[in-house]
């Protein structure tokens, strides 16, 4: 069984696939940022730390210089980092991997790095959401340039009142976020309430999403936001005046970032949160109306067990 689930992994190209150790950096070419954590980025394993870059510096090879790495079909699959083990059994979890906010789909000894880069390896139960193709945990990336590519702008879409699309271009702009006129096909940012973002994908569950929230109601309607666990299971429920700041990607696609809310106050609260230190190790960020952050999943009683030390 285990080795079914992984050639499955490695087939659908999961960020949890590595592939080889590499024996030194080469000559130094800028910095990258490495953090590891597990449970959703909730709790610390390594860094993060910021390494000097090689020329033909990988991520798997910046892993291996920070952690003990165990590793099995021939060096292709990532079975532990510092001793904390995949398993399959009685949930699924593994390790993944992000850079600059998306989720890889190549195998980590083939994904060169760049100056600049953020690295973030997660151990996560993946029963209820296999794939969560972006995530907020390494904002500005990848929206600032040199994140998504050297001079790449992200493009805006904002569909709520002016003073909270002045906002967000504040928030953004102050982190470093510069802005296409139109949108070219790269990243984008989109700012509204729940219904004005119909299209958003935020009704779903997480295996469609990668959003372990949903918002519930009709568009023009009063609406809800339902947080969920690990298990996919609502954990809680937020009324009007609440926000959500999440990543979404359709394979092979450029990361779309939603900034919305049960209503226009909602929005506005969730456009004042985009701060590194809210958003930092996140897979995606609720705003209560008291203002409140509340990383998304909702730590369950089983959350952390299993996986090794």
């Amino acid at each position: 069984m285990r080795a079914l689930v992984t050639a499955i992994a490695c087939g659908l190209a999961l960020a949890s696939t590595g592939c080889g150790v590499g024996f030194g950096p080469g000559s130094v070419d800028g910095e990258v940022g490495l953090s590891v954590t597990r449970d959703y980025g909730r709790t610390p394993v390594a860094g993060p730390v910021e390494h000097e870059l090689g020329a033909s510096d990988t991520v798997m090879r910046l892993l291996d210089r920070t952690t003990e790495v165990e590793t099995s079909y021939g060096g292709r699959f990532v079975d532990a980092i510092d001793g904390i083990e995949t398993t399959v059994s009685p949930r699924s979890r593994d390790w993944f991997y992000f850079v600059n906010g998306i989720a890889a789909e190549i195998g980590a000894a083939e994904f060169d790095l760049s100056s600049g880069d953020s690295v973030w390896w997660d151990y996560r139960d993946w029963t209820a959401a296999m794939e969560v193709g972006a995530v907020t945990g390494s904002y500005p990336a990848p929206l600032a340039p040199g994140s998504v590519g050297a001079g790449s702008r992200a493009s805006l879409s904002c569909r709520a009142p002016e003073s909270i699309c002045d906002l967000a271009r504040g928030q953004l702009s102050d982190d470093g976020v510069q802005f296409a006129r139109s949108d070219g096909g790269g990243v984008r940012v989109e700012v509204g309430s729940f219904g004005d973002l119909e299209d958003s994908g935020l009704d779903s569950d997480p295996a469609e999403s990668g959003v372990f929230a949903r918002f519930a109601g009709s568009p023009g309607g009063e609406a809800t936001l339902e947080l969920l666990d690990q298990n996919g299971v609502r954990a809680d429920v937020l009324g009007p005046g609440s926000g959500l700041i999440a990543a979404v990607r359709e394979p092979g696609g450029p990361p779309v970032w939603i900034v919305t809310g049960t209503d226009d106050e909602g929005v506005e609260i969730a456009t004042a949160a985009l701060e590194p230190e809210v958003l930092g190790s996140t897979y995606a960020v609720a705003i209560t109306p008291a203002g409140t952050p509340v990383p998304v999943p909702v730590p369950t009683d089983d959350s952390g067990k299993g996986g090794g030390n």
